[in-house]
């Protein structure tokens, strides 16, 4: 029987020893998941199924924060929050809104084959690792404003299907923008353009 929203704020609070983590891969969780201002332990939600929102806002994530393959019906809110070791999301799927907002990641951020139906907003975060966009699919307006990637930036096959806003993103090593798409426009010369409108302290490749 999958645990409660409940219970799992209970489980995820709790303190664990060093090289424990709380194992929720593949639960199926009805309810909303509401988190706030708290310290969170190491967690694995890899194949869970969320039916209602999931709000994570201003908590810190003391260890790993695994998400791989989630499916999130409702939406999800990570903004104001400290990820200490690599956010997994590779390979989930958002059907509504995604906030990112004025977070902290320290670890590898990855988000590669991830499909974003709704609107996605990762504005004045700070990634610390590498940021891995590769392979995954933004249906609605993207924003990442003033985001800064200190460990580079990978997005090959990307597609940005609607309106992206990247001003004052500034990568911090390699940026590689090798097949990223633009809606309909999938010319090298659009892929040149966006890389002109991010402040590159490194190679790039389009």
């Amino acid at each position: 029987m999958d645990p409660s929203a409940q219970q799992i704020r209970e489980m995820l609070t709790k303190p664990l020893a060093l090289g424990e983590a709380v194992l929720l891969a593949g639960v199926s969780v009805r309810e909303a998941l509401i988190l706030e201002k708290c310290d969170i332990s190491s967690c694995d939600f890899s194949g869970a199924v969320f039916s209602s929102p999931v709000v994570f806002h201003n908590v810190t994530f003391t260890g790993l924060s695994w998400f791989k393959a989630c499916v999130f019906k409702a939406g999800a809110e990570f903004s104001g929050s400290t990820f200490s070791n690599d956010a997994r999301f590779d390979g989930s799927v958002v059907h509504d809104e995604f906030r990112l907002v004025r977070s902290e990641l320290l670890g590898a951020s990855d988000f590669s084959s991830c499909v974003f139906h709704g609107r996605t907003i990762m504005d004045n975060s700070t990634f610390c690792g590498s940021l891995s966009l590769e392979g995954a699919d933004f249906h609605g307006e993207t924003s990442l404003r003033m985001v800064e990637c200190l460990g580079g930036l990978w997005s090959e096959n990307t597609l940005f299907a609607d309106a992206i806003n990247i001003s004052g993103m500034d990568v911090h090593g390699r940026t590689w923008l090798r097949n990223l798409r633009l809606g309909d426009q999938q010319s090298s010369g659009t892929r040149q353009e966006f890389g002109d409108m991010i402040n590159s302290y490194g190679y790039q490749w389009t």
